[in-house]
């Protein structure tokens, strides 16, 4: 009896605690979701603002950027393919949501469109190099530091030969 009561209380909490679970996927899939609606709103208007959208122009990008967004979280997801596929299929989506902008754009737009890209390639390279910058300045006080070290410990031994030789010779 007390056996049938303990076995049903654990398998009440398991069940309870893959319930909860399933709860947390869900979350996490809606928290993405919201994520991703802020992400696509943020463009939209720094799209609109920069390139002076018409709003036909603003609601096919939305759905460029939602469609490109929802085949990422795809790409994300698939655990069929290695890191190397998966980068190569990130970029090819990159690529594609860019020409689908650029069709709907208008010339001129594109010119912006394409220079406001730059600008932010330029940008990441800075950031990019200023990190580079810190790291390698990083290593080389790493390894000045081990420089002292090593010739603290040839000093201590080159101490303890002279100090061994002089005990021996008194």
């Amino acid at each position: 009896m007390m056996k049938t009561i303990k076995l049903t209380i654990y398998g009440m909490a398991l069940l309870f605690g893959t319930a909860l679970m399933g709860q947390n996927k869900i979350s996490d899939t809606n928290s993405s979701q919201v994520r991703n609606a802020g992400k696509v709103e943020m463009q939209r208007n720094h799209f609109a603002d920069n390139l002076n959208l018409t709003q036909d122009q603003q609601d096919k990008i939305t759905i460029i950027r939602k469609n490109t967004i929802l085949e990422q979280e795809k790409l994300r997801m698939n655990r069929d393919l290695d890191k190397s596929n998966r980068r190569i299929a990130m970029k090819t989506l990159r690529v594609n949501e860019r020409d689908e902008i650029r069709n709907v754009l208008t010339p001129q737009q594109i010119v912006q469109y394409n220079s406001m890209r730059e600008e932010r390639q330029l940008n990441k390279k800075r950031n990019l190099k200023s990190k580079n910058v810190k790291h390698i300045k990083k290593n080389e006080n790493q390894s000045l530091e081990a420089d002292r070290r090593a010739e603290d410990k040839r000093a201590k031994v080159q101490s303890l030969k002279y100090n061994s030789t002089t005990l021996k010779n008194q």
